[in-house]
């Protein structure tokens, strides 16, 4: 009897055990939504460690604010510095907390394709609701090697949702050429869009020529990744944002990317609020700028960066603070 109780209970209270959350107001049949999502800092405490308890408080702030998805361990969560170990438990708290609320969207991209394809299938197996895959960086391979690179991991996740009998994991694919050199072309994102492992793509690019074609590629999500231009985007067709500055105010980028996604003329206008905001969480490289942000408003302790980071020059923090308070200020509400 004690052994048909655990196996009871490791089969249907796990809390890692499907890797689909049950969330309304998801598109494409797949776990995610249009809206603004927060590409969320790892909190550290003095010595470098990961703060888990900010981490958490984080996540919930985010939700009580309105975010429509987390998404950890990318760029400016620093996840090149962060090691197997701190992984798997960065997860497993974020499952915990977004489960049935939020989906959850874990950055499992390197250069390396096999280390790709463990660290997708470990976030699928502890119940990611999506991954997000950047180019590899460094090594530039070519458009022919990216569609493989691709195509290499959406098999291996459909191996394992097999092997393991939950749902395959939506993967979005990450175009940065200003951090990777490499820029997806149109043609390859076309075709990797076919494949139903791939969701959509961040884009991180201006341009609203290389939105509107992206636009045509059916069932497919665009998820801009530049706060700048996440109003115009949206308003011209994106369907959210990945977002830096929705660290710092969630609630105002989830207010402005929702009237975007209405074509509201008054998400121009929260923008003209933000805009130098977004800018200035760019005069050091991310995510310098916003941990300071974050600890300036009391979000978390420290802001402690692991090499080959370091902390904002002093130089920069004034006018960081003037920008933070100018936000706080105006008091965006919803029209």
């Amino acid at each position: 009897m004690r052994l048909l109780i655990f196996f009871y209970l490791l089969y249907f209270c796990s809390p890692f055990k499907l890797n689909k959350s049950i969330l309304t107001n998801t598109v494409n049949n797949f776990n995610l939504r249009k809206g603004s999502h927060v590409a969320l800092v790892t909190p550290m405490l003095d010595d470098g460690k990961i703060d888990y308890d900010s981490f958490d408080d984080l996540i919930k702030w985010q939700i009580s604010q309105g975010t429509q998805g987390i998404v950890i361990l990318g760029s400016t969560g620093e996840s090149c510095t962060i090691n197997a170990n701190e992984r798997t438990k960065l997860i497993k708290h974020a499952k915990l907390i977004t489960q049935d609320k939020v989906p959850l969207i874990v950055g499992t991209g390197t250069y390396n394709t096999e280390l790709t394809k463990v660290y997708t299938l470990e976030a699928m197996n502890l119940g990611a609701d999506a991954c997000l895959i950047v180019t590899p960086y460094y090594n530039k391979p070519p458009q022919k090697a990216l569609i493989n690179h691709y195509k290499s991991i959406a098999e291996e996740i459909q191996i394992n949702a097999k092997n393991e009998n939950i749902d395959i994991l939506p993967m979005i694919i990450y175009n940065v050429p200003s951090r990777t050199n490499i820029n997806l072309e149109y043609e390859t994102i076309k075709e990797l869009s076919e494949n139903e492992c791939i969701a959509g793509i961040k884009e991180c690019n201006n341009d609203l020529e290389r939105l509107k074609k992206l636009k045509q590629i059916d069932n497919f999500l665009v998820y801009t990744g530049e706060d700048e231009s996440s109003c115009e985007w949206v308003n011209n067709g994106a369907d959210g944002v990945i977002s830096v500055t929705a660290n710092l105010f969630p609630k105002e980028m989830n207010l402005m990317i929702n009237e975007a996604l209405k074509k509201r003329k008054y998400s121009y206008k929260i923008n003209n609020i933000i805009k130098k905001l977004h800018g200035n969480l760019f005069v050091q490289s991310n995510p310098i700028p916003v941990k300071w942000g974050l600890k300036y408003i009391n979000k978390i302790k420290t802001d402690t960066l692991r090499l080959p980071l370091c902390t904002l020059e002093k130089k920069y923090h004034e006018e960081l603070k003037i920008c933070i308070i100018k936000v706080y200020s105006k008091k965006i509400i919803k029209n």
